[in-house]
């Protein structure tokens, strides 16, 4: 049946083909794969009557995170790096130096003096891809080792790379592979490679003669400190090298290492459990990502990987070190104030800084430094963050004095949780110091009054991890939670904070979006899965994908690209940290079922329909027929009902149909059809009403046999509930007749009763009396 899924997703590319009126769009291919650092071309035609009449063409980029156009030339990622073919008809596109995150699907458009986008369904997608340097490991032990730059991309075989040993190009051969002498010196070192016309070099693996076999063991860190902002994520990066006929079998970034005791993973400790992930974006690289840094994550970290060949652990590891933001106020010379936005070490890459005033954004102040003339529109409570960092604000100051500094600030003003999960709401407050400390108290937006948010709720706590700060932690979250939260002061400070506004909480559960069309990569056709959320979730999370159930290792994105199988099969996605919070599944068609209507006897000349019918989610794209043949399976139609018209005894056979949606296809038992001429359905109605006739015959005359059989016991049963009075009479009456009376009864066996009645006395004294006709 393989035939006929591919045929099913080319019938589908075919009705879905960009093509409207006259006008069109067509690609030269449905997927490229290229290699990290190469330029890669995409061929594109288009038709238009009129080229004159094309008002506006572009390239753009679907997101597979959000579902927004991305429109190359308007993008600051690609408008450097991206041309497009202006000549007539052509639309070609050229992406220089192509980077793993360029991969995706692209499609282009075009816009008439109509107005209308004309543009091919389905576009180009792009793999990119790494080089690898691989050794081959069957030659382990021997003297010449073949040592091959590879790639997931199929790459002609006569291309020319360029080979790297110790960072020094060492050459270039023709083909992927080259042969070095294990146990030369001179052939000992770190490779790397790269394609020619690419800058990007795949990274180094070790090739050790015997006698430097301990120089292939390296572990090399980014920096050996850094330093993170609380609440933020940070990223510890290292590589790694070891020789190259062995294998990784294992590797672990630890804390704490005791004698004669394996160091304990990172992510099994109970402090780090769900914030912490392994990102390896590149063969032997090491990065480490911790969300959420708390203070008590300020340690130094190792990483150690283990082969088939031994262990090395990288040393001294990375000091990592957690601050938060404060602003100290100071007086300048003019009589002005100057606010310092400082933390207790250095963030990396140069921050940008940004400046609040009242929860409000300061504009044209990126610097740690801000300068302000004490004025009364100066006046207020002023906060710092970091740019990608805007809800890890610093708490407030206030300028020039207290008695101007009431106000309720937010960490962030609107924030995205999963169903079933918890969330931290984290506000700051000033107030002035001349007054009594105010009491802070959560509420929740209510009309026409705001609800006040108690612990007496299970779901419901408070605390605070320093001064001036309250946070409000929301567990068990539930959709009907999504509203704004607020912090407020209880009376008599009520009015100086009821106006501001809150954080906008947003609950969403996850759900499996399925990209429109299955795409042919190679020869197996695949199709994108996106896990979605009604809101952007925080923190950069990373998805976990299930199929039937079980856990999909190459999916770790929020985009997961899978086989169409013919069968069944289901997927599902969760969170990292989350993964009891699975989305509802979307699933292949399954209970596929034909049925013939109506049902019963079929005639020559007559009409009947077929109907398929499936359980899939998505919904099925495209039902088709097939009839069974000792040959082959004869294709029929598409759509979910199949009439026949005017049907004859050639329609009689074995019939089934097939379900498709983008995930799979699967198809239903056979069932038969049998079509009858009008002679054999007449004679069939008459041995039908013929064996009707005779079977009701039988129970007659078996009624009948039953009821004489019966008769006479009646008659007995009857004759015995006759009093002896009555029949003495009779006798008296036969016994004092006259002579001829007697001659009658002498033959009283030929007498008939026609009726017998009897009539009640008149008294209870007078005996009843018997009445007889006879014939």
């Amino acid at each position: 049946m393989r035939y006929q899924t591919s045929g099913s997703i080319a019938a589908i590319l075919l009705i879905l083909a960009g093509v409207q009126a006259q006008h069109s769009v067509t690609l030269s291919s449905q997927s490229l794969c290229a290699v990290t650092g190469s330029t890669v071309k995409i061929s594109c035609k288009y038709t238009t009557p009129d080229s004159s009449r094309v008002r506006e063409r572009e390239w753009y980029q679907l997101q597979s995170s959000d579902g927004e156009e991305r429109v190359l030339s308007k993008d600051p990622q690609y408008s450097a790096g991206v041309s497009v073919r202006t000549e007539q008809t052509d639309c070609g596109l050229t992406v220089r130096n192509v980077r793993r995150r360029d991969s995706g699907v692209y499609h282009f458009r075009f816009r008439t003096s109509s107005g209308d986008w004309i543009s091919a369904s389905s576009g180009v997608k792009l793999i990119v891809t790494d080089f690898q340097v691989k050794i081959d490991h069957e030659a382990a032990g021997k003297r010449r080792i073949k040592v091959t730059c590879s790639s997931n991309c199929s790459l002609n075989e006569n291309l020319h790379y360029y080979w790297y040993r110790n960072g020094r190009k060492k050459g270039w051969s023709r083909g992927a592979s080259i042969w070095l002498d294990s146990t030369s010196p001179s052939d000992a070192g770190s490779y790397s490679c790269t394609l020619s016309g690419s800058w990007q070099r795949s990274p180094p693996v070790c090739v050790a003669a015997d006698s430097n076999k301990n120089n292939c063991w390296k572990i090399t860190y980014s920096s050996h400190s850094v330093c993170g902002l609380k609440g933020s994520s940070v990223d510890l990066s290292c590589s790694y090298e070891h020789p190259g006929t062995q294998t990784v079998t294992k590797s672990v970034w630890f804390i704490k290492e005791q004698a004669g005791a394996e160091p304990v993973d990172v992510r099994e400790d109970e402090e780090y459990q769900g914030r912490v992930q392994y990102r390896q974006s590149f063969q032997n690289d090491c990065r480490m990502r911790i969300n959420q840094l708390r203070e008590r994550d300020a340690q130094t970290y190792r990483f150690r990987f283990y082969t088939d060949g031994g262990e090395y652990t990288g040393e001294p590891g990375v000091t990592l070190s957690v601050t938060d933001l404060k602003i100290t106020v100071s007086d300048t010379d003019s009589g002005g104030k100057n606010l310092m936005c400082s933390s207790s070490c250095t963030l990396p890459n140069n921050p940008t800084y940004i400046w609040y005033k009242n929860g409000q954004p300061v504009s044209d102040q990126t610097s740690n430094e801000l300068h302000l003339h004490i004025r009364a529109v100066d006046a207020g409570s002023y906060s710092c963050a970091v740019r990608g960092y805007e809800e890890l604000c610093s708490p407030a100051v206030c300028v020039p004095d207290q008695n101007s500094c009431w106000n309720v600030s937010y960490s962030t003003q609107t924030i995205c949780a999963l169903t079933g999960s918890s969330v931290d709401i984290h506000s700051y407050y000033t107030f002035s110091g001349q007054q009594s400390d105010p009491q802070p108290a959560w509420y929740i937006r209510f009309a026409p009054q705001d609800k006040e948010l108690t612990a007496a709720d299970g779901r419901v706590e408070f605390f605070s991890d320093r001064a001036n700060m309250n946070i409000l932690r929301l567990k068990h979250l539930t959709e009907s939670d999504s509203s704004e939260y607020l912090l407020r002061f209880k009376a008599p400070y009520w009015n100086r904070t009821h106006s501001s506004a809150g954080v906008s909480l947003s609950v969403t559960g996850l759900q499996v979006k399925v990209e429109p069309v299955p795409v042919t990569v190679s020869e197996e056709p695949t199709v994108t899965l996106e896990c979605s959320s009604t809101c952007t979730l925080s923190n950069n999370p990373t998805y976990i994908w299930y199929k039937n159930g079980q856990h999909v290792i190459h999916c770790k994105s929020v985009a997961c690209s899978v086989d169409v199988v013919s069968g069944e099969v289901s997927y599902s996605c969760a969170v990292e940290g989350h993964e009891s919070l699975l989305s509802p599944p979307v699933y292949s068609p399954k209970n596929t079922r034909a049925v013939i209507i109506p049902s019963g006897e079929v005639v020559e000349g007559e009409s009947v329909t077929l109907s398929c019918s499936s359980d899939s989610n998505p919904p099925v794209l495209i039902y088709s027929w097939f009839k069974q043949r000792a040959a082959s399976d004869a294709p029929l139609t598409t759509g979910q009902n199949y009439t026949i018209t005017n049907i004859s005894s050639q329609h009689s056979g074995l019939y089934y149909c097939t379900a498709q949606n983008q995930l799979g296809q699967h198809s239903s038992t056979p069932t038969r059809l049998d079509v009858l001429c009008p002679e054999e359905i007449s004679v069939l109605r008459l041995m039908t009403v013929g064996v009707s006739v005779f079977l009701a015959l039988i129970l007659i005359t078996a009624a009948l046999w039953m009821w004489r059989k019966k008769g006479p016991s009646r008659a007995e049963e009857s004759e015995q509930c006759v009093s002896t009075a009555v029949y003495g009479n009779v006798s008296a009456l036969i016994m004092t007749s006259d002579p001829r009376s007697r001659e009658v009864s002498a033959d009283q066996d030929d007498i008939h009763y026609s009726s017998v009645h009897f009539r009640p006395s008149s008294s209870r004294e007078e005996p009843p009396f018997l009445t007889a006709n006879f014939l």
